[in-house]
C-alpha cells in the first residue's frame, strides 16, 4: 500500500472494513478487533492513526509488528494469520494489518467470546448469529439440530409412510427397525444434550404433526394490498401454516385467488390464462421455503401480492 491509498482509506473513516488504532497497548481489545473482522467480511486496522484520523504514527514499528503478530497468535483462537504493511508518511509510519475474513471456524478471544463487525464497531455475537457462523462454516447443520420439547408424539406417521412408499415402495414395517430408531439413523430425531430423542428441525418442519407449534417462524404471512406499495388496505390476508410441502400448497391457492385470470376465446373455447405462470410463482415460493434460515427465531416467510384492483 502506498501513501495515497492509505489517505484514501483515512478520508472514508472508520466503516465495516477499516479500524484506527492509535497504538496496540490494550491487547484484548485489539484482538476482539481482528476478531470481529475475521467473523465478518476481513478487513484492515490502521497503527498510527487517532480515531479522528490524525496520522500520529508508531514509535517503534519493529516491535508494534511483533505485538500485532503476537495478539494475533496468542489472543485468537484459533491463531490468526494476518498480513502487515508500512506506510510511511513525513517520517511516521502507520502499521497497516490486513485480516482475512474467515473460512472455518468461528474465530473468538481467550475467554470464549466472539465479535462480528457492525458497522465501524465490534459487537459480540448473539448465540443465534454464533449459531450461523458455525453452520457456514459447515461445522453445523441447523436442520439437523433437536428442537427442544418436541418428541416421537409429534411426529406424523401417516406422512412418514407416504413418504417411504414413495421413494422405497415399502412402509416403516419392511425396514425391520423400530420407528424412533429408524429416524435416529436417518436424523429425523436426534439426541438433545441430555440424550432424550428429539424431533431434527428438519423432522419437524417435514414430517411433524404442528411445525407451527415448536417454530412459528417456519409460516408464511400471505397478504394482497390495495396498491402498488404496502399500506393500511388489506383486501386479503392469511397465515399458512403445517409441513413445509403444505405451505407451498396453500401459497399456491393464495396465489391463484388473489391474481388475475384472463382468457381467450377460438370458436366456442375457451382457454384460461392466468396473469403469472402458476410455474414461476410456485418456483419463488419453493425457493423461498426451501432456502430460508430457520434459525431466525423473529422471522417468517412473507409472500405480499400488490398493485391489484380489488377482485371481489
Amino acid at each position: 500500500m502506498d501513501k495515497l491509498e492509505l489517505y484514501e482509506l483515512i478520508a472514508g473513516g472508520e466503516d465495516s472494513f477499516v479500524e484506527f488504532k492509535r497504538d496496540v497497548s490494550q491487547r484484548s481489545d485489539f484482538a476482539g478487533e481482528m476478531i470481529a473482522f475475521a467473523n465478518s467480511y476481513g478487513g484492515r486496522i490502521l497503527v498510527g492513526v487517532d480515531d479522528d484520523g490524525t496520522v500520529v504514527g508508531v514509535p517503534d514499528p519493529k516491535r508494534t509488528e511483533e505485538a500485532v503478530l503476537n495478539i494475533a497468535h496468542d489472543n485468537v483462537n484459533p491463531a490468526l494469520r494476518v498480513t502487515l504493511d508500512r506506510v510511511e508518511d513525513s517520517g511516521r509510519i502507520v502499521l497497516v494489518t490486513q485480516i482475512p475474513m474467515r473460512t472455518g471456524h468461528p474465530y473468538e478471544n481467550n475467554s470464549g467470546q466472539c465479535y462480528i463487525r457492525a458497522g465501524s464497531t465490534k459487537r459480540l455475537a448473539t448465540p443465534q448469529k454464533r449459531a450461523r457462523l458455525l453452520q457456514a462454516a459447515g461445522l453445523v447443520h441447523f436442520d439437523e439440530t433437536p428442537v427442544p420439547g418436541t418428541s416421537i408424539e409429534d411426529f406424523d406417521l401417516a406422512t412418514f409412510e407416504a413418504f417411504l412408499q414413495k421413494i422405497l415402495g415399502a412402509g416403516v414395517e419392511a425396514t425391520g427397525l423400530p420407528l424412533q430408531q429408524l429416524l435416529l439413523n436417518r436424523r429425523l430425531m436426534v439426541p438433545d444434550l441430555n440424550q432424550v430423542p428429539r424431533l431434527s428441525v428438519a423432522g419437524l418442519l417435514v414430517f411433524g404433526k404442528t411445525p407451527q407449534a415448536y417454530m412459528p417462524q417456519a409460516r408464511i404471512s400471505a397478504v394482497r394490498w390495495a396498491g402498488e406499495v404496502t399500506g393500511e388496505t388489506i383486501y386479503d390476508r392469511q397465515e399458512l401454516s403445517g409441513r413445509l410441502p403444505d405451505l407451498i400448497d396453500q401459497a399456491k391457492v393464495f396465489l391463484e385467488r388473489n391474481t388475475q385470470q384472463g382468457a381467450t376465446i377460438q370458436g366456442f373455447t375457451r382457454t384460461d390464462q392466468p396473469q403469472y405462470p402458476i410455474e414461476a410463482l410456485r418456483e419463488a415460493v419453493v425457493n423461498a421455503v426451501a432456502h430460508r434460515d430457520y434459525s431466525l427465531e423473529t422471522s417468517q416467510i412473507r409472500l405480499f401480492v400488490l398493485g391489484m384492483a380489488n377482485l371481489s
